[in-house]
């Protein structure tokens, strides 16, 4: 009845697995609010090793706990029945359950069981005096049978494992038969007494295997962000351009002073990929934590790296500077002249009060991002676990070209004689 109780809580986590939304991604857009952390396969620890940019789309599909090859998880002991009274000439009757052992080989869940056979028909006749055998690992895809705990496909009863125990049941009947001064079960037919729970095939089955829960513990306090292992800093200004400073007048056209002169930033760009520099950005890694109990498993803590705009601060040379915060526009007014140029992003308009000297007014356009930071992960709590990071970096300068400056020669304006 245990068993089978057991058995309903799994399938029904695999019911609610298959609806899972796709990976890497996030319900909603990310602002430090609800999004679920939802079971998700060991191949995410792989392609997030390093922080890769995510969507804004469904849910964060977290691993749950695990182990990478050559390391393995799962429990290691074998559970025998022993019976009690050997009446010669009555049935007799064995239950064995056989660890079953699970990794993840780069992206790929692996298992590994038990077989009391050292090859196929070579099933022992004495359920007492025998050694279990293994055929090694295997690819979890490539399982016989999809069917019971496995409904949703071979993924799911790895990520099952990560808190729950998974063995593989074996069943041994015959007779009591006296010989030798010793009483001893006697099995017949082809397999020698030897059956599984499920419609024994040529190979092990996942609708055999039979779960228990473990005494896995919760990891409740996380890791912190500095596990997270990036300088900020640098990642976010390695991965965002800052466009290009054009005006208007465009140079060698000098401005005039008392008359506006327009600014651009344009080409602005993050990953490369062309982008609104006012949406919030979101990076994924995905780092392995240490082992948690002593049947190897690890929780994997997933990171979201959430990048948002604060502001740009102009500086335009003659000791004028102003900030433009997210959803900004220019302080002063452009005027209709400076209309708009290809690629434009931004747009500010500057009276200069007084002519340039020397080759002209160095102006400068530095965008300032702020950067949270939230860990989630997943362990034996049905329900995942969060932390979140607020302002973990001073906000990130990311300057527009050119560098040291844009430079703008300013002439003074001149009447024009009349009659």
């Amino acid at each position: 009845m245990r068993r089978r109780h057991l058995l309903a809580s799994v399938l029904a986590l695999a019911g609610l697995v298959a609806c899972a939304p796709p990976a890497a991604a996030l319900s909603g857009g990310f602002n430090g609010g609800n999004f679920d952390c939802v079971p998700g396969p060991p191949r995410l620890v792989v392609e997030f090793a390093d922080p890769r940019r995510i969507t804004g789309t469904g849910d964060l599909a977290c691993p749950t706990p695990g182990a990478r090859a050559p390391s393995q998880f799962g429990p290691s002991d074998t559970r025998a029945s022993t019976p009690v009274r050997r009446v010669p000439g009555q049935p007799c009757h064995f239950d064995f359950e056989t660890p079953v052992q699970f990794r993840a080989d780069g992206g790929t869940p692996q298992y590994m069981t038990l077989t009391p056979a050292t090859s196929p028909g070579s099933y022992p006749k004495d359920p007492e005096a025998f050694t279990w055998h293994s055929d090694g690992w295997r690819n979890m895809a490539d399982m016989p049978d999809l069917n019971a705990v496995n409904a949703t496909g071979p993924g799911n009863v790895y990520e099952q494992a990560g808190s729950v125990d998974f063995f593989y049941r074996w069943i041994f009947d015959g007779t009591w038969t006296a010989a030798g001064g010793q009483v001893k079960c006697v099995g017949q037919g082809p397999l020698n007494g030897w059956n599984t729970t499920c419609t024994f095939e040529s190979d092990l089955a996942t609708a055999c295997f039979d779960p228990f829960l473990p005494p896995v513990p919760a990891t409740s306090g996380g890791i912190g962000v500095g596990a997270l292992g990036v300088d900020l800093n640098a990642f976010l200004r390695g991965q965002f351009f800052g466009g290009r400073i054009t005006s208007r007048p465009a140079r060698p056209h000098p401005g005039l002073t008392n008359i506006p002169t327009c600014f651009y930033v344009s080409g602005m760009t993050v990953n490369g990929q062309p982008a609104d520099p006012q949406e919030d950005v979101l990076w994924e890694r995905i780092v392995e934590g240490p082992q948690v109990e002593p049947e190897g498993r690890h929780v994997y803590f997933v990171f979201v790296v959430h990048v948002t705009y604060h502001g740009t601060v102009w500086n335009f040379g003659d000791g004028t500077a102003v900030t433009i915060p997210n959803g900004g526009s220019s302080p002063e007014a452009p005027p209709a002249a400076c209309g708009s140029v290809p690629g434009q992003q931004f747009l500010v308009a500057h009276t200069y009060r007084r002519y340039s000297l020397g080759d002209g007014f160095h102006v400068t356009a530095t965008h300032q991002y702020g950067v949270d930071v939230s860990e989630l992960w997943r362990d034996s709590d049905p329900n995942p676990h969060r932390l979140d990071f607020f302002d973990v970096v001073p906000p990130v300068d990311v300057p527009a070209l050119p560098l040291p400056a844009y430079v703008m020669p300013v002439v003074q304006e001149e009447g024009v004689p009349i009659g």
